[in-house]
Order: C-alpha cells, then structure tokens, then sequence
C-alpha cells in the first residue's frame, strides 16, 4: 500500500514534503541557538557575592540541558544538511530529465565551501558565532525555498553556489561555538560536534 502510494507521488510533492519540515528545523534551531546564549553566558559568570580573598570555587560545568539545546539544534541543521544528498539528485531527474547536473551542483557547492568555511569563520569573529549560525540557517532556508519554487537551472546553481555560507556556519562556526561552550574542556566540543 505504501509503495503505491509513494509511486503515484511526482518528486516535487516528495520535495516539498523533505523541504518544508526542513526549514522549519533550521530555523527553529537558529532560534533556540540565539536564546540560549544569554542562560550560558549567565551560567559561565563567577558569581559576584564571592569575597575578594577567598579561592574560586571549582569550575562546575553547565547543566547538561543547556548543552543538550545547542547540540540538538546542530543535529537538526546537518541534518537538512545531509538530506541534500538524495534529493538533488531526484530533483534534476525531474525537473531537467538528467541527474548528471547533481554532480556539477555538488561540485559548484563543494568550490564555493572553500570560501565560504573561511568567509564564515570570519563573519563569526566579528559579529559572534551565534549570529553567524542564525545568517547560515536563513540562507539555508532560503535556499530550501529556492529548490523548492524555482525551475530555473541558472538560478538553481546559483542558490547552491550560495548554499555554501549554510554549510560554512554549519560545518566550521557549529564546532568552535560547541567547543566555546564548553571552554574548560578542552576538545570535548568538536568531539561532540563530530559525534552528531
């Protein structure tokens, strides 16, 4: 029954049934990454009542839900991320009845991630990592809108050339923001952004 169902479906309803819940993860994601910056900066902060004399307390470590936010929301975004694997080819299979477009595509996305790691890491050093995951989800979202709405090739290797800067701040700047969350540790944050 299902099988039927899913031959009778064109690839652009299957598409869009990936692409929607795709955005939304994204987005969702670069939300909850903005609003729990200021409870773990909160949390990183010495408390102020200690006495100028007395010793530091021990370094505790951030309750284990705040790191689970920030990690989950990483999942979510390479997720969309990886699911561009199978779709972009089924996609110019039916839009352009040839799936050897998918590979220039991925080429022209994997060039352009070599600027962009770097443009992306240099965008975070100046207006914080946190910011810099929410521009990269809001271009990956776009791009989702584009794939989605467009049937334009010259347009459709343009957003993947852009589509870089989403894998850029997933790719480079997720890492290191784990890793500053989790600054006394030293390693535990790509060793866990690696794990996802």
């Amino acid at each position: 029954i299902i099988s039927s169902a899913l031959a009778q479906l064109d690839m652009r309803t299957v598409f869009m049934a990936l692409a929607l819940p795709n955005l939304i993860v994204a987005l969702s994601a670069a939300y909850l990454l903005y609003r729990m910056e200021a409870h773990i900066q909160q949390q990183a902060q010495p408390d102020a009542a200690q006495p100028a004399g007395a010793s530091p307390p021990a370094q505790r470590g951030l309750p284990l839900w705040v790191l689970l936010v920030p990690m989950l929301a990483m999942l979510l975004m390479r997720g969309a991320d990886s699911t561009r694997t199978t779709y972009l080819p089924l996609v110019m299979l039916q839009l352009f009845k040839d799936a050897s477009i998918a590979p220039i595509m991925f080429g022209l996305s994997a060039a352009a991630e070599l600027v962009a790691l770097g443009l992306m890491g240099y965008v975070a050093g100046k207006i914080g990592e946190k910011t810099a995951i929410a521009i990269g989800a809001f271009v990956g979202a776009a791009y989702y809108v584009v794939m989605s709405f467009s049937q334009s090739l010259p347009l459709l290797y343009t957003s993947n050339i852009v589509y870089a800067l989403f894998t850029g701040a997933t790719a480079g700047v997720a890492m290191v923001y784990l890793q500053n969350l989790m600054g006394h540790r030293t390693g535990l944050g790509g060793s866990l952004y690696m794990t996802l």
